[in-house]
């Protein structure tokens, strides 16, 4: 290139010489100028095409590094066309193979999933709330002529409140492997109320009971199964203990109100199960952005025990206590409304058995009442706060009559 600028160069110089002495001094001058204008021409396209040449070579570093063979380039022609002004910068970062997953998206994976995250803790404390109303008439006595009631009518009713306060921390041990314990604090307050006092129903008396005491410790573990892919969804399987550190709720006794004998209320409220117990879940998630999909469903399984007193009236009364097994699955759906916001919805049902006792010297019988169908629709909401903090809301309806009659829960885990 800079050799046939050299040439051109003195081919345009050796003519001028050569007619400069039959040129009169104005022609001079204007071969002069000519002989200026070509040079700075010529010197523009030399320009132009180093710059080429040292963008190209740029690019192929750039993409040599990221890893690519490409193949080789021709030599520039020797009169190339002027550059344009300003050349395309090179990449100087490798172009990666998938986008990372939104803060939002990350949120509903640690809400209803498990986010694994190697040799990371995660701090997580929690609220939760429910609250039951129950209500019932209770009649006793018998019809007279299949249309009069003769006996006393007692119209019970129950208000329940539940609150939990629960510290987690979490460890990943690997980027398959991550486990956790909880620490649940509860406090409980029922207030029990009965008509009939007297003989009437709009008398009414009541009683409040309540109680604050630690729950029942659990310790778990998530194992991912399977990573997501394009074809394949997140599959992670679950393993916890639960352990009866709470109060159980057996060998409560029951007082009756001296002024209303309808009234009949426990001494104490347990906040626990009493037992222990082991659970095996496994959970899927699929995304599809900016929708996430997920289900889950596990199997609790309730070890027997045996207790000094199972039962509420007074005195110790020694018994086992074989309690109901259960079976929970559910799923739903969320939408990330932006790279930090997404909302969900779901639905969770369990299933309960019912709980056998067997007094000392005497056979196994069920309590009726005690197996249970709970569900409940969700709605959550998952905001990331920080880059380390997130902030998971839920608001739980319960739609069956075992179910609470609305829950709500609020979590903020953090991680180091």
């Amino acid at each position: 290139m800079r050799y046939g600028l050299v040439v051109s160069l003195g081919l345009i110089l050796s003519l001028g010489a050569q007619s400069a002495g039959a040129q009169n001094p104005a022609e001079l001058q204007r071969m002069i100028e000519e002989l200026r204008s070509q040079l700075e021409v010529m010197k523009q396209r030399d320009e132009a095409q180093r710059r080429a040449l040292l963008a190209l070579e740029q690019r192929l570093r750039s993409v040599e590094a990221a890893g690519a063979r490409p193949p080789a380039q021709p030599p520039a022609p020797p009169q190339a066309r002027p550059a344009p002004a300003e050349p395309p910068a090179p990449a100087d970062e490798p172009v990666k193979k998938e986008a990372e997953p939104s803060k939002a998206v990350e949120g509903v994976v640690e809400a209803e999933h498990a986010l694994f995250e190697r040799q990371r803790f995660t701090f997580e404390p929690g609220f939760r709330y429910a609250r039951f109303d129950r209500a019932a008439i209770n009649l006793s006595g018998f019809l007279a002529l299949d249309a009069i009631f003769l006996g006393s009518i007692s119209v019970d009713e129950i208000e329940a409140d539940i609150l939990t306060m629960d510290l987690t921390g979490r460890y990943g041990v690997t980027d398959r492997l991550q486990v956790d314990v909880n620490v649940p604090l509860v406090y409980r307050r029922s207030n029990f109320q009965s008509g009939g006092a007297g003989g009437a129903a709009s008398a009414l008396s009541e009683a409040d009971v309540d109680r604050f005491d630690i729950g029942d410790i659990t310790f778990g573990a998530n194992y991912r199964i399977v990573e997501e892919t394009s074809d394949w969804p997140d599959i992670v399987g679950s393993l916890r203990v639960n352990t009866p550190t709470g109060r159980d709720p057996f060998g409560i006794e029951t007082k009756v109100d001296p002024d209303n004998d309808n009234l009949i209320f426990p001494e104490d409220l347990p906040t626990g199960d009493g037992v222990w117990g082991v659970e095996a879940g496994v959970s899927v998630l699929k995304t599809v952005d900016p929708v996430v999909l997920f289900a889950n469903a596990r199997y609790i399984y309730r070890f027997q025990n045996s207790f000094d007193d199972i039962g509420s009236s007074e005195g110790d009364q020694p018994g086992d206590v074989d309690p109901g097994n259960a079976v929970e699955f559910g799923g739903g759906i969320a939408y990330a409304l932006n790279e930090r916001i997404s909302l969900s919805l779901s639905y969770t049902q369990r299933l309960v058995n019912e709980t056998e006792v067997r007094p000392d010297g005497g056979e196994f019988q069920e309590i009726i009442g005690s197996d249970a169908v709970v569900g409940v629709v969700n709605t959550g909401l998952t905001w990331a706060l920080t880059d380390n903090l997130t902030m998971i809301a839920n608001v739980g309806t319960g739609v069956t009559a075992d179910a609470a009659d609305v829950e709500f829960s609020l979590k903020f885990p953090y991680r180091f």
